[in-house]
This record gives C-alpha cells, sequence and structure tokens, in this order.
C-alpha cells in the first residue's frame, strides 16, 4: 500500500470538490441559476459537509414558489441537525443550528437546550487541550 499515493489522492479529491463549491456559491443570490447546478452535481459532492451546509442556507433564500414548495422548514433543520451529529466538533454547524431553531423556527427553548449542550461539549474540548499545557 502506497501510503504516499493515498494522501495524495485523499488532497486533490478535497481540492476538486472545494473548486466545485467556490464556482457554486456565487450564485447563491441567482436560485434560477443555483438550483439547477446543485442537480447536476455528483453524490461525492453533494453529500459534501460544505456543500449540504451550503444547501440549508441556499433553502432560506428560496423565492420561487415552485421551489419552496419542494422542502419545509424541517427539511432545514434535518440538514443542521445531521450536520452536527456527523461533525460534533464542528461548532460552526451547532451555531447554524442554534440560530435556525431560534431566529427561524422561533423555538427559544430549544435553542437554548441547543446552546447548553454546545457550552458542556466546548468545555470537555477546553479540558483535553488544557492538559496539554500542564
Amino acid at each position: 500500500m502506497d501510503i504516499k499515493y493515498i494522501i495524495e489522492t485523499f488532497r486533490k479529491a478535497h481540492e476538486s470538490i472545494e473548486e466545485t463549491i467556490e464556482n457554486i456559491k456565487p450564485l447563491y443570490s441567482d436560485e434560477q441559476q443555483l438550483w439547477p447546478q446543485l442537480e447536476k452535481l455528483s453524490v461525492p459532492v453533494l453529500i459534501h459537509e460544505k456543500l449540504i451546509n451550503f444547501l440549508a442556507d441556499s433553502m432560506q433564500m428560496v423565492n420561487d414558489e415552485e421551489r419552496f414548495k419542494s422542502f419545509d422548514l424541517e427539511d432545514i433543520k434535518t440538514i443542521y441537525q445531521l450536520l452536527v451529529e456527523y461533525y460534533p466538533n464542528n461548532i460552526q454547524y451547532r451555531l447554524d443550528l442554534i440560530g435556525f431553531v431560534y431566529n427561524v423556527l422561533d423555538n427559544e427553548k430549544e435553542a437554548s437546550a441547543l446552546a447548553n449542550e454546545a457550552v458542556k461539549m466546548m468545555d470537555t474540548k477546553r479540558t483535553e487541550f488544557v492538559r496539554f499545557l500542564k
């Protein structure tokens, strides 16, 4: 097994996905172009965490009535919940979920519970970092 090949393949694959995502991001404000481009993406790009997070953000800005009927706010929440579940140490995904629940779904109680959970996780991680300083 050639470890250097595996490392290089990993790097190139992520660079390619990142480039695709960066090319799509400028379409954020032009949903007539954005959604057809999203539909053309391959599965590895569609399931990439940055793309699915971008999708959740974009879904909140949909103006096209037909497109809007194809999902509901719970679908957006589910995306943020999955990002937190699969990437539990990513603070930004937790902030996105908390912000969505608080600002869009107007559920202060749930947002507060999610924030408390995030603080506990950060306290645990902080303790782990502090151990390296001793």
